[in-house]
């Protein structure tokens, strides 16, 4: 942190430095190119940031404490609900970690899909396998086609929808399992292909949500 000393005595400061933005007068062009669009910010300041503010709403909310770190876990596994933010890489401890904890009848909430290799980039299907859900595609958000606007219709068991603006994972049931994995059931749906996913998982339980988790309204908790 700004203002703390270091093991040698000297002071640092741990917040990457934003340089300066490179302009070309506002409204002349550089090469072909509107002066605007070369203004520039290292990705990792911004990357810093997002960290940072995340870590003080969490504070803020009371809810840090609750927080657990995959590959180094605090708590032995079975115990209660874990939600663990995943587009496809998990580390290998983090996996190894994830299915004793449903083999211990914990619960985990993937969002948006489940690990399919580890960090190394090396293929490891073990939850994927456990869990039976296979991955059939990606539908992208609404804008990318013309004419392609609104937002993505997820359709819910009881006949009621609820709209989605980021990417939507569609997936399908496959054969497997973990032992006793036999409950299946979809919480929503994309034009009948499942999109949220809950099975039974050993002796814990597992949700695959297809979607970008996201607070917009006090809807979306629904």
């Amino acid at each position: 942190r700004e203002g703390r000393r270091g093991p040698g005595g000297a002071d640092f400061d741990a917040e990457p430095t934003l340089t300066a933005a490179v302009t070309g007068g506002g409204e002349g062009w550089m090469g072909g190119v509107e002066a605007v669009t070369l203004q520039t910010v290292p990705a990792e300041a911004g990357v810093w940031r997002k960290y940072k503010e995340a870590g003080m709403t969490l504070a803020r909310l009371n809810v840090a404490y609750d927080m657990l770190e995959l590959t180094n876990p605090n708590r032995e596994p079975g115990q209660g609900w874990v939600v663990v933010p995943c587009v496809g890489t998990l580390e290998k401890g983090a996996i190894d970690w994830c299915l004793a904890h449903l083999q211990t009848g914990g619960g985990l909430l993937f969002a948006p899909c489940r690990p399919l290799r580890n960090e190394q980039g090396e293929e490891d299907l073990r939850l994927a396998e456990a869990l039976g859900i296979t991955l059939v595609d990606q539908v992208r958000p609404a804008g990318g086609q013309i004419l392609d606007y609104g937002a993505r219709v997820l359709t819910l068991p009881g006949g009621g929808e609820v709209a989605v603006n980021g990417w939507v994972w569609r997936f399908a049931f496959s054969e497997g399992g973990l032992e006793a994995c036999s409950t299946r059931e979809v919480l929503a749906e994309h034009e009948g292909q499942p999109v949220i996913v809950q099975v039974q998982a050993g002796a814990g339980q597992a949700i695959v949500a297809g979607t970008d988790l996201a607070f917009t309204n006090p809807t979306s908790l629904e």
